[in-house]
């Protein structure tokens, strides 16, 4: 069943006259609703669609001016958009969670949903995957399959060895020399270990003890990653981090989940669709390389005969050159999609 949203305040628009309207919906997922967009192109009665896929953030991607950006060129293109807001954000019932196969079921929900919409032409309906999403799409295809995919900056390998490469970057962007970030390193590593599994608190608390000691420790607590070391410098003890694993489960979730250490190379072989990759060049967050190496290898093994790889050398991890997407970009998107989306 449909229900139309109530009205949400539209982010600045990306022209005077956007290329596209926008139609406001709600639609079922797995025990929760969800408020979704369509961005319509103007005078269009049939349309491809792209599925809009968020990175990690918990935004109102409905309003997002980064979307509206993207689907105002699409639409000149004659393709729709179609966004959602995540659970427990802005309209979307439920709570949030990082679960990267709950959000996959509700992306693949997006996708069954908006492949009914009047004017969508359901054979040529797609995602956009940014970030985070690089994880979720794959996911959502198993379900929901997609005429093709884009996934822009996503990371190869899985979240553990992505935020360890961004870690790493602004270690050194703080100052540290290369033994100072080796060591720093080192006492996240040994961390998320304690974390994940609660074992080897004292020689953690010992690792604490020292660096909180060390010349170099005032950088780090500036880029601390979930504020791994407590302000106080002491660890929960084991009895402590039990008894909050109880509590509040999200708290350390992210070291205790076994999507955070390992990637399975058939969720990678799955996507078999007409797919595109998008790097910037001087991307902080993802290690560009080891990705694309990845990634072309799974590629190989399910033979799959239309993959596109590009690196705009200039732009970053979301694609921009400062606080601007890239000149050039979008409309380089709508171009591959008209020749790839069946």
């Amino acid at each position: 069943m449909v229900w139309l949203a109530a009205s949400v305040a539209a982010a600045p628009s990306p022209a005077p006259t956007p290329a596209f309207e926008t139609h406001d919906y709600r639609f079922a997922s797995v025990g929760v609703t969800l408020a979704g967009r369509l961005f319509v192109p103007r005078g269009a009665t049939k349309f491809p669609l792209v599925v809009l896929v968020q990175g990690s953030d918990y935004d109102d991607a409905n309003a997002s001016v980064y979307w509206r950006l993207i689907a105002h060129t699409l639409a000149r293109s004659g393709i729709a958009s179609f966004s959602f807001n995540k659970r427990g954000v802005a309209g979307s019932t439920g709570t949030q969670t990082d679960d990267f196969n709950v959000q996959g079921a509700d992306v693949a929900a997006a996708c069954e949903f908006a492949k009914s919409l009047p004017g969508v032409d359901r054979d040529r309906v797609g995602y956009y995957g940014i970030s985070q999403g690089g994880w979720i799409v794959p996911r959502a295809i198993r379900s929901c399959r997609g005429a093709f995919a884009i996934l822009v900056s996503p990371s190869g390998g899985p979240p553990f060895e992505q935020v360890r490469y961004y870690l790493k970057n602004q270690y050194l962007a703080s100052g540290m020399n290369a033994s100072e970030c080796a060591a720093a390193l080192r006492l996240h590593d040994t961390l998320a270990a304690y974390y994940r599994t609660g074992g080897g608190y004292r020689h953690a608390q010992a690792m604490v003890t020292a660096a909180v000691a060390a010349p170099w420790y005032s950088r780090l607590a500036k880029v601390n990653y979930r504020r791994e070391v407590p302000e106080s410098g002491r660890l929960p003890t084991p009895a402590q981090l039990d008894t909050e694993n109880r509590r509040n489960p999200q708290t350390y979730d992210f070291y205790r989940s076994s999507q955070t250490w390992s990637v399975a190379p058939t969720l990678y072989e799955s996507l078999s669709a007409p797919i595109l990759f998008v790097y910037g060049g001087r991307d902080e967050n993802v290690d560009v390389v080891a990705s694309m190496t990845i990634f072309q290898t799974a590629m190989r093994a399910n033979q799959n005969p239309d993959v596109t790889f590009h690196v705009f050398e200039s732009a970053n991890h979301d694609i921009q050159v400062g606080e601007r997407l890239l000149p050039g970009y979008r409309e380089y998107l709508a171009a591959w999609i008209l020749a790839h989306a069946g």
